[in-house]
């Protein structure tokens, strides 16, 4: 018997509007589900979303704009000290990021 399944997906999707602008995708999915009867563990689960934007003007510039969340099983319990308790689906946001970023190559 299983004492519990760590399933983990990831899908990667590329897409190159023109030679110098493109798009990257990436969804990631993990869970943790434990068989109650053999052991003590949490049923959790994450799904990160990544975006990245790029546009190469040449082999040594570039410009990247990203965009990064994650979920989880996660939400606040009202009714008692700020705490969490997990939940069935996905839905709590627990890090969000946004950036921007310029690589130029200096050549002397």
């Amino acid at each position: 018997r299983r004492l519990f399944e760590n399933p983990i997906v990831r899908w990667k999707v590329l897409y190159q509007f023109s030679r110098p602008l493109s798009l990257r995708t990436i969804v990631d999915l993990e869970q943790v589900r434990p068989n109650p009867a053999l052991v003590d563990l949490e049923r959790q689960k994450r799904l990160g979303l990544d975006l990245l934007l790029t546009y190469v003007v040449n082999p040594g510039t570039a410009f990247y704009l990203g965009y990064v969340d994650r979920f989880e099983n996660l939400a606040i319990d009202p009714t008692t000290t700020p705490m969490l308790r997990r939940t069935d689906g996905s839905t709590l946001s627990t890090g969000r990021q946004l950036f921007v970023k310029a690589s130029y190559l200096i050549r002397r």
